[in-house]
């Protein structure tokens, strides 16, 4: 066996033009390989939800008579559902979206944006890394209190400054004051769009 490894090490060095192909054709195998082992950890060996995995639970909507198509919930239902505890001892609702995204004059660009209820960051068992998250009035519907919570990776695009916390974004025109900053590595409920994916806004009460 180490005879026929040698004669194909000696084959590869008289054809360099083959010997770079085999390499190239090799890194590549292996890069995409890492990458699909690092997918498969992220969306199932390593939990979404970082505080009791086990207890947690995702609802759904389906419009009847409509091929089981999901829908959102409408706030009606959900507040039927948290005023019912001995079915769930805590609930949380959350609406991936994209919004227009600027800061003082700057253009604005998409970004994606995650619309939580108040309760969201302590049902997911994390603290902030500075600032704080929502208070109970902010969390309230109509509140009328535009406030948000920005990812790591956003705030280190925004030039990562303690002074980020209080300062202002609009959304979609809208003026937001941001609170606080999300744990580096926290991804919300979506194991997919994790921060090494971009810059992302994280969170405002919906």
């Amino acid at each position: 066996m180490l005879s026929d490894f040698r004669l194909a090490i000696r084959s590869l060095l008289r054809s360099p033009v083959l010997f770079a192909v085999s390499v190239l054709t090799l890194a590549l195998a292996l890069g995409v390989n890492t990458a699909m082992l690092s997918l498969l950890k992220e969306v199932i060996f390593h939990p979404v939800v970082p505080h009791q995995p086990e207890q947690v639970v995702a609802l759904y909507t389906v419009s009847k008579d409509s091929n089981h198509a999901y829908r959102q919930f409408a706030y009606s239902e959900f507040q039927t559902l948290r005023e019912s505890p001995e079915t769930f001892p805590d609930l949380v609702a959350y609406c991936n979206n994209f919004a227009g995204i600027a800061r003082g004059n700057e253009t604005m660009h998409r970004g994606y944006v995650v619309e939580v209820s108040g309760n969201f960051f302590s049902f997911m068992g994390v603290r902030p890394l500075l600032g704080r998250f929502f208070t109970p009035e902010e969390g309230q519907p109509n509140a009328h209190l535009p406030v948000v919570v920005a990812s790591y990776p956003f705030w280190q695009r925004m030039g990562g400054r303690p002074d980020f916390i209080g300062s202002t974004l609009r959304l979609n025109g809208n003026t937001h004051t941001v609170i606080g900053i999300a744990p580096q590595g926290f991804s919300g409920t979506n194991a997919l769009m994790s921060p090494s994916s971009g810059p992302r806004l994280v969170s405002m009460p919906g």
